[in-house]
């Protein structure tokens, strides 16, 4: 266990180590963020903050600019008092687009701007069209790994809308590019 534990130590102490030359965003790199947060719904949708996980798939155009998919489920329980018990899944693919602010250093904040389908499986069915802005930071460990942290204000439109919010925090693999 002991041995185990040293070894998991020397390994992220190693993945620190990169240097700030290789941490920039590159254009033409393919990003892959797996992501844990929580989702907070609206309140008139009588659903519990929960959980949210999923997965990122990117593309940066160029250093600043990049364009993004996501997928995206959430568990779903009930905080109505008329039928406590209910539960369902959310499951939610949007694209956004990307504005990276300094992409040449460790630490980079963005905006994210974007839209995309929303499916509730709670009491009934029901699709939405999605809207969403939000933005995040990125940080670099080295050449090919960061971690990163979203927030995302998503506005859910089926006739009127509900105005949701979404927090993530997770890695990043950015692979190949260039300078």
């Amino acid at each position: 266990m002991k041995k185990t534990m040293i070894s998991c130590l020397a390994f992220l102490v190693s993945l620190a180590a990169g240097t700030a030359a290789f941490a920039e965003v590159r254009a033409g790199a393919v990003t892959i963020s797996p992501f844990l947060g929580g989702y907070v719904f609206d309140g008139v949708q009588h659903v519990r903050t929960n959980m949210a996980g999923g997965l990122k798939l990117g593309y940066n155009l160029t250093p600043h600019w990049g364009v993004e998919g996501q997928f995206t489920y959430v568990p779903l329980r009930s905080t109505s008092r008329i039928v406590p018990s209910a539960r369902g899944d959310q499951y939610g693919a949007r694209a956004d687009i990307l504005y990276h602010f300094m992409p040449e250093g460790k630490l980079n904040p963005f905006l994210a701007l974007g839209g995309g389908w929303s499916r509730i499986d709670y009491i009934m069915k029901n699709d939405d069209a999605t809207l969403d802005y939000g933005g995040g930071l990125k940080y670099s460990l080295n050449k090919w790994l960061g971690l990163r942290a979203d927030v995302r204000h998503i506005f859910s439109f089926h006739g009127s809308y509900w105005s949701n919010f979404e927090y993530t925090a997770g890695l990043v693999f950015q692979l190949g590019g260039y300078k």
